[in-house]
């Protein structure tokens, strides 16, 4: 797996074993989870090479063969055609030590979670929130293609209440068939 973890003491901390760990997912450190189900794991990350803050959602289990990787390729390339504005855009896909993954820029936008977590939400709010998720879902399965983990984790807000849809596809149901072993524990 391509998580892997470096102890570096914080700027103008005293170094001792006691330094934060730092967390890194191939090139990215893993900044916070935002959350994760029994199918998917998101998480803001930080691109070292820009410093730029990037969301980062992968599926909870590998493909169970190359076949079911190549579906997941293709129904993930499918999804990252769509163009609605509410689907948020990936900038990234691939694959890391067969670990498949999409990543996408949140720009300023917060996820549902955090908005409910920080300041919860009038019913009126929420069921405009509700309609532009519709909206975005509904353009996406008349293309053929289901998002299958709809979590609040996964639906960026942005500052004038505007709606966006990250991992469509990423819990398709072929990469989902795997065994115990092919889990991904920590994420």
């Amino acid at each position: 797996m391509a998580l892997s973890t470096t102890a570096q003491p914080q700027q103008g901390a005293p170094t001792s074993s006691a330094a934060a760990a730092i967390r890194w997912f191939g090139r990215f450190q893993l900044l916070r989870l935002l959350g994760k189900s029994e199918r998917t794991s998101s998480w803001r990350v930080e691109d070292p090479s820009t410093t730029q803050e990037l969301l980062l959602v992968l599926p909870r289990t590998q493909p169970a063969s190359p076949k079911a990787r190549e579906h997941w390729d293709e129904t993930l390339q499918r999804a990252n055609r769509l163009r609605h504005p509410r689907l948020a855009c990936a900038v990234e896909s691939g694959i890391q030590d067969g670990w498949p993954f999409v990543v996408y820029d949140p720009r300023d936008d917060v996820t549902l979670a955090e908005r409910l977590s920080n300041k919860g939400m009038p019913g009126i709010d929420a069921a405009a929130l509700l309609i532009q998720a519709m909206e975005g879902l509904a353009f996406a399965h008349d293309a053929g293609v289901a998002h299958h983990d709809l979590q609040p984790y996964q639906v960026l807000i942005g500052e004038g209440g505007q709606l966006r849809l990250v991992g469509l596809a990423v819990a398709g149901e072929l990469a989902m068939r795997g065994n115990e072993s092919s889990q991904l524990a920590g994420l």
